[in-house]
């Protein structure tokens, strides 16, 4: 289903790993037919934080890609290839709006972090990066909505 403003792209990344043991690694999912509202005025505004949301990303479930589990099923998922999930710990990176002129090749699948670290290496050339710090799931029009900073 694909609504009025719902034709961008981004690709969400999860983090797995990185203590004794356990190498660092992400897992990229590129997300198609999203909505993205950049909001960081408004939302200052209205609540006078200076750390209020930067951007709203809006996904209806019917545009989700397989794959999606709850945190705490991703978490603890043996094999977290294919899988994601919508957490505090993760990020999005706004690969195609042409309202906004972003355009940029993001990796998916798994990858194994670098040594500065990925987030930072694509934050580092890319302006549009975002941390997820709120997910809402509505059930009258089923769709994701991720408050991002």
């Amino acid at each position: 289903m694909v609504g009025l403003g719902y034709c961008h792209k981004v690709v969400i990344y999860n983090h797995s790993g990185g203590d004794a043991g356990n190498p660092s690694v992400w897992y990229g999912t590129e997300l198609h037919n999203v909505r993205i509202e950049l909001t960081k005025a408004a939302n200052i505004a209205a609540t006078g934080m200076a750390d209020a949301n930067v951007c709203t990303v809006k996904v209806h479930d019917s545009d989700l890609p397989e794959g999606y589990c709850i945190p705490s099923e991703w978490e603890t998922a043996e094999d977290k290839a294919g899988k994601y999930t919508f957490t505090e710990n993760a990020y999005i990176v706004i690969t195609d709006d042409t309202d906004i002129g972003a355009k940029y090749t993001a990796q998916t699948g798994m990858i194994s972090d670098t040594e500065d670290g990925l987030i930072e290496d694509i934050s580092a050339e890319y302006s549009y990066v975002f941390k997820i710090n709120s997910a809402d799931h509505y059930a009258l029009i089923p769709h994701w909505e991720l408050g991002c900073r």
